[in-house]
Protein backbone atom coordinates (compact mmCIF):
# COMPACT_ATOMS: atom_id res chain seq x y z
CA UNK A 1 0.00 0.00 0.00
CA UNK A 2 0.96 3.52 -0.75
CA UNK A 3 2.21 5.73 2.63
CA UNK A 4 1.44 9.25 3.09
CA UNK A 5 4.80 9.99 1.97
CA UNK A 6 3.90 8.44 -1.15
CA UNK A 7 6.57 5.65 -0.88
CA UNK A 8 5.10 1.98 -0.81
CA UNK A 9 4.78 -0.05 2.51
CA UNK A 10 5.29 -3.39 2.46
CA UNK A 11 3.25 -5.47 6.02
CA UNK A 12 4.59 -9.35 5.02
CA UNK A 13 2.18 -12.18 6.44
CA UNK A 14 -1.06 -10.34 6.59
CA UNK A 15 -4.17 -12.40 6.20
CA UNK A 16 -6.87 -11.65 3.87
CA UNK A 17 -9.99 -13.30 2.75
CA UNK A 18 -11.51 -13.49 -0.92
CA UNK A 19 -15.76 -13.03 -1.18
CA UNK A 20 -16.77 -14.31 -4.31
CA UNK A 21 -20.67 -13.87 -3.88
CA UNK A 22 -20.49 -9.93 -2.08
CA UNK A 23 -23.27 -7.90 -1.35
CA UNK A 24 -23.66 -3.93 -1.27
CA UNK A 25 -25.41 -2.21 1.52
CA UNK A 26 -28.93 -0.58 1.03
CA UNK A 27 -29.24 2.05 -1.77
CA UNK A 28 -25.42 1.86 -3.04
CA UNK A 29 -24.77 1.15 -6.39
CA UNK A 30 -23.27 -2.36 -7.87
CA UNK A 31 -19.96 -0.68 -8.56
CA UNK A 32 -19.74 1.63 -5.19
CA UNK A 33 -17.52 -0.53 -3.44
CA UNK A 34 -15.41 -3.85 -3.80
CA UNK A 35 -15.17 -5.50 -0.46
CA UNK A 36 -14.86 -4.21 3.54
CA UNK A 37 -11.82 -3.82 5.65
CA UNK A 38 -12.09 -5.26 9.58
CA UNK A 39 -10.85 -2.07 11.86
CA UNK A 40 -11.85 -4.23 15.13
CA UNK A 41 -9.89 -5.19 17.72
CA UNK A 42 -10.74 -9.36 16.52
CA UNK A 43 -7.72 -11.57 15.75
CA UNK A 44 -8.02 -11.16 12.31
CA UNK A 45 -8.85 -7.34 11.83
CA UNK A 46 -6.07 -5.65 9.71
CA UNK A 47 -5.20 -3.48 13.34
CA UNK A 48 -4.70 -6.30 14.85
CA UNK A 49 -2.55 -7.52 11.94
CA UNK A 50 -0.40 -4.47 11.81
CA UNK A 51 -0.09 -4.50 15.39
CA UNK A 52 2.97 -2.90 16.48
CA UNK A 53 3.82 -1.45 13.61
CA UNK A 54 0.94 1.16 13.77
CA UNK A 55 1.20 0.81 17.89
CA UNK A 56 -2.41 -0.52 17.07
CA UNK A 57 -3.37 3.03 15.89
CA UNK A 58 -6.02 4.47 13.25
CA UNK A 59 -8.10 7.21 12.56
CA UNK A 60 -10.40 7.86 9.46
CA UNK A 61 -12.46 11.03 8.99
CA UNK A 62 -15.68 10.48 6.30
CA UNK A 63 -16.50 12.95 4.64
CA UNK A 64 -19.90 13.94 2.94
CA UNK A 65 -21.21 11.36 0.03
CA UNK A 66 -21.27 13.90 -2.61
CA UNK A 67 -17.80 15.34 -1.96
CA UNK A 68 -15.37 15.43 -4.40
CA UNK A 69 -12.22 14.91 -1.32
CA UNK A 70 -11.21 11.83 -0.44
CA UNK A 71 -11.48 10.66 2.77
CA UNK A 72 -8.62 9.78 4.85
CA UNK A 73 -7.66 6.27 6.50
CA UNK A 74 -4.52 6.89 8.62
CA UNK A 75 -2.51 4.17 10.32
CA UNK A 76 0.48 4.90 13.06
CA UNK A 77 1.78 8.48 14.03
CA UNK A 78 -0.15 10.08 11.96
CA UNK A 79 -3.61 8.55 13.24
CA UNK A 80 -4.27 11.90 14.46
CA UNK A 81 -7.66 13.87 13.55
CA UNK A 82 -7.54 17.36 14.35
CA UNK A 83 -8.93 20.77 14.17
CA UNK A 84 -11.86 23.09 14.38
CA UNK A 85 -14.85 21.31 15.12
CA UNK A 86 -12.93 18.10 15.67
CA UNK A 87 -14.73 16.24 18.79
CA UNK A 88 -13.89 13.28 20.16
CA UNK A 89 -15.79 10.41 22.79
CA UNK A 90 -14.11 7.80 24.71
CA UNK A 91 -14.40 3.71 23.90
CA UNK A 92 -15.69 1.61 26.49
CA UNK A 93 -13.40 -1.68 26.75
CA UNK A 94 -15.81 -4.34 25.47
CA UNK A 95 -14.54 -7.55 23.28
CA UNK A 96 -13.22 -6.87 19.93
CA UNK A 97 -15.94 -3.92 19.15
CA UNK A 98 -16.03 -0.34 19.13
CA UNK A 99 -18.56 0.61 21.86
CA UNK A 100 -19.29 4.40 23.11
CA UNK A 101 -21.85 5.69 25.67
CA UNK A 102 -25.06 7.16 24.04
CA UNK A 103 -27.11 9.73 26.58
CA UNK A 104 -29.51 10.68 24.08
CA UNK A 105 -30.54 12.85 20.63
CA UNK A 106 -32.09 16.10 19.79
CA UNK A 107 -34.50 16.62 17.27
CA UNK A 108 -33.98 20.42 16.37
CA UNK A 109 -33.86 21.62 20.02
CA UNK A 110 -36.25 18.87 21.23
CA UNK A 111 -34.32 16.30 23.91
CA UNK A 112 -34.29 13.02 24.09
CA UNK A 113 -32.51 11.71 27.28
CA UNK A 114 -32.19 7.37 27.00
CA UNK A 115 -32.16 7.70 30.99
CA UNK A 116 -34.22 5.11 32.15
CA UNK A 117 -33.97 3.30 28.76
CA UNK A 118 -33.03 0.04 27.87
CA UNK A 119 -29.58 1.54 27.02
CA UNK A 120 -29.00 3.27 30.52
CA UNK A 121 -25.66 1.86 30.99
CA UNK A 122 -22.36 2.47 30.28
CA UNK A 123 -20.85 1.24 26.58
CA UNK A 124 -24.21 0.87 24.92
CA UNK A 125 -23.67 1.63 21.57
CA UNK A 126 -21.67 -0.17 18.83
CA UNK A 127 -19.71 1.67 15.72
CA UNK A 128 -19.52 -0.46 13.01
CA UNK A 129 -18.74 1.71 10.15
CA UNK A 130 -19.57 -1.41 7.53
CA UNK A 131 -23.02 -0.76 8.64
CA UNK A 132 -25.42 1.41 6.62
CA UNK A 133 -28.16 1.63 8.93
CA UNK A 134 -28.01 2.72 12.61
CA UNK A 135 -30.09 0.19 14.81
CA UNK A 136 -31.69 1.20 18.29
CA UNK A 137 -34.01 -1.04 20.77
CA UNK A 138 -37.27 -0.23 19.96
CA UNK A 139 -38.23 1.92 23.59
CA UNK A 140 -35.11 4.39 22.09
CA UNK A 141 -36.52 4.16 18.88
CA UNK A 142 -39.91 4.95 19.49
CA UNK A 143 -38.98 8.12 21.27
CA UNK A 144 -36.69 9.28 18.58
CA UNK A 145 -39.39 8.50 16.04
CA UNK A 146 -41.84 10.31 17.78
CA UNK A 147 -39.87 13.60 18.09
CA UNK A 148 -39.29 13.31 14.38
CA UNK A 149 -43.18 13.41 13.35
CA UNK A 150 -43.73 15.72 15.79
CA UNK A 151 -41.37 18.00 14.42
CA UNK A 152 -41.61 17.46 10.60
CA UNK A 153 -44.43 18.86 9.03
CA UNK A 154 -44.86 16.48 5.85
CA UNK A 155 -46.73 14.23 4.61
CA UNK A 156 -45.51 10.55 5.13
CA UNK A 157 -44.51 8.44 2.43
CA UNK A 158 -44.31 4.58 1.69
CA UNK A 159 -40.51 3.52 1.66
CA UNK A 160 -40.52 2.11 -1.91
CA UNK A 161 -37.72 -0.21 -0.71
CA UNK A 162 -39.85 -1.34 2.49
CA UNK A 163 -37.15 -1.17 4.47
CA UNK A 164 -37.94 2.09 6.56
CA UNK A 165 -40.73 3.19 8.09
CA UNK A 166 -40.02 7.26 8.25
CA UNK A 167 -40.06 8.76 5.05
CA UNK A 168 -41.99 11.69 3.50
CA UNK A 169 -42.78 13.06 0.82
CA UNK A 170 -40.61 15.54 -0.25
CA UNK A 171 -41.39 19.01 -3.58
CA UNK A 172 -38.36 19.60 -5.65
CA UNK A 173 -38.50 23.04 -3.83
CA UNK A 174 -36.98 21.03 -0.64
CA UNK A 175 -37.39 21.42 3.11
CA UNK A 176 -35.26 22.39 5.95
CA UNK A 177 -35.52 19.22 8.11
CA UNK A 178 -34.49 19.95 12.00
CA UNK A 179 -30.73 18.82 12.50
CA UNK A 180 -30.66 15.36 14.60
CA UNK A 181 -27.82 15.27 17.01
CA UNK A 182 -26.50 12.29 18.65
CA UNK A 183 -25.04 13.15 22.06
CA UNK A 184 -22.35 11.32 22.86
CA UNK A 185 -20.06 11.38 26.38
CA UNK A 186 -18.33 14.10 25.73
CA UNK A 187 -19.53 14.70 22.05
CA UNK A 188 -22.11 16.20 19.95
CA UNK A 189 -22.48 14.75 16.36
Amino acid sequence: MESTTGLRVSFPKIVVGCGTDNKISLFQSASASSGIVGLGGGPLSLITQLGSSIDRKFSYCLLPYESNTTSKLNFGDVAVVSGDGVVSTPIVKKISFYVLTLEGFSVGNKRIDIRGSSMDVEGNIMIDSGTTLTFLPSDVYANLKSAIVETVKLERADDPNHALDLCYSVTSDGYNFPLITAHFKGADV
